[in-house]
């Protein structure tokens, strides 16, 4: 009986078997890469919003600074409306109808503060809870251990991010994020937002008033979940 011999058709096999895994390798590279790649490109979109939120932030130190210095206008009689940003910010920041009634005492007319107008954080960082997402506004409240804690600091807020935002902003500023979530933390009792017929400065000894979470203490800014949505905050004056 004659036996044919397989080797030939058996290194064949062996070839295509070897080619077959040399594919699945380097489609599993190439998956692993594009992840990892996504990952980078996400944290850099984020790296950046954050940069051009404290650009924005620090425009509007500057300009307050200026405006009480050089214009000798106290803070209260500032009007930080922004009409830019009205129709996205319905519920934030309103004018000082009674206190400011030039320009040179207005946040973002080019004769007064001269800051940014309509800036909201992009909506790709929104965390989607309420309308007025990625809008800020000015409250007094007092963050312990930034400055004296029988005094309100002046913050500026902004509301409704994403949590993994909200996580990025933390990391930014060194706060711890507990279980790995943003803290949370609410309100005392009523903030003093700077809005409305304004003549006169808020009382700023209400300590009640109070950021008290033990991860945020001595940070001058932080992002956490409070009421319905995560909130950054940034300490803008401390008292």
């Amino acid at each position: 009986m004659k036996i044919v011999s397989s080797g030939p058709n058996k290194g064949n096999i062996i070839f295509i078997i070897l080619i077959g895994i040399a594919l699945f390798a380097a489609l599993s590279f190439a998956v692993t890469q594009s992840g990892r790649n996504s990952g980078d490109m996400n944290r850099e979109k984020i790296s950046l919003e954050i940069y051009r939120i404290e650009s924005y932030i620090h425009q509007i130190q500057q300009a307050l600074q200026r405006m009480q210095v050089v214009s000798n206008t106290p803070e209260y009689l500032i009007d930080y409306s922004d009409s830019a940003a009205a129709a996205a910010c319905v519920g934030t920041v309103a004018a000082n109808t009674t206190g400011c009634t030039t320009n040179d005492c207005k946040m973002f007319h080019p004769q007064g503060g001269g800051v940014e107008t309509g800036f909201i954080i992009d909506s790709a960082f929104h965390g989607g809870v309420v309308g007025y997402a990625g809008c800020a506004d000015i409250w007094n409240v007092t963050i312990d251990d930034v400055g004296q804690d029988n005094q309100r600091d002046m913050i500026l807020r902004f509301y409704d991010v994403s949590q993994k935002f909200c996580l990025a902003w933390n990391d930014r500023y060194n706060v711890n994020n507990p279980g790995g979530v943003p803290p949370t933390d609410y309100h005392d009792s009523s903030y003093a937002r700077y809005q409305g017929d304004m003549t006169s400065q808020v009382t700023l000894t209400d300590a009640t008033a109070r950021y008290d979470e033990v991860n945020i203490a001595g940070k001058k800014s932080f992002c956490i979940y409070e009421w319905d949505s995560y909130r950054i905050n940034y300490v803008l004056k401390a008292r």
